[in-house]
């Protein structure tokens, strides 16, 4: 890669790649990299061409590109009588996923044991925790101080191919 806004000269089979998609360039043990979005693959050449205007930085020839799925739940509570759980990915607007979602926590459980909100080494993560908690879409009109029924469901993911 010659400049940041350059393109990616890669060293092996890209075709994996297509135009439109996200990818994350990063290079071992830099502590970091990024996400860009494809504009070309031109498997001939082994070259990828992206949208960003310029990468932070020029990555060296040890740089891993890499296809990834990047999605980011948020709960919306701009109407607070219908709460929805949103997803997004990137370059595209939020999409609603579940109406009447109150509460999405993730929380993690770290190789001592530790259960923490936010991982200070993503490397040391080995299980998430997620709670969802819903509620009905009317009022019950029974109930006088708390109107909406409500259920929760919580379970983990334990992570795999995470180094001990």
């Amino acid at each position: 890669m010659g400049s940041p806004a350059g393109q990616l000269e890669c060293a092996s089979d890209i075709s994996c790649f297509y135009d439109g998609q996200w990818a994350y360039i990063f290079e071992p043990d830099s502590g970091g990299g990024e996400w860009f979005e494809i504009s070309a693959v031109q498997p001939v050449s082994f070259n990828i061409q992206h949208t960003t205007m310029a990468l932070s930085r020029s990555y060296g020839a040890d740089a891993i590109v890499m296809a990834m799925n990047q999605i980011k739940f948020f709960v919306d509570t701009t109407d607070v009588d219908h709460p929805c759980l949103m997803l997004k990915t990137p370059g595209r607007s939020p999409q609603v996923y579940a109406e009447n979602i109150e509460d999405l926590q993730f929380r993690y459980r770290m190789k001592n044991g530790m259960i923490v909100d936010q991982p200070m080494l993503v490397d040391d993560v080995r299980e998430v925790l997620i709670s969802v908690t819903g509620r009905s879409n009317t009022p019950d009109p029974e109930e006088k101080f708390n109107p909406y029924r409500r259920r929760s469901f919580a379970t983990s993911v334990f992570l795999r191919n995470v180094g001990i």
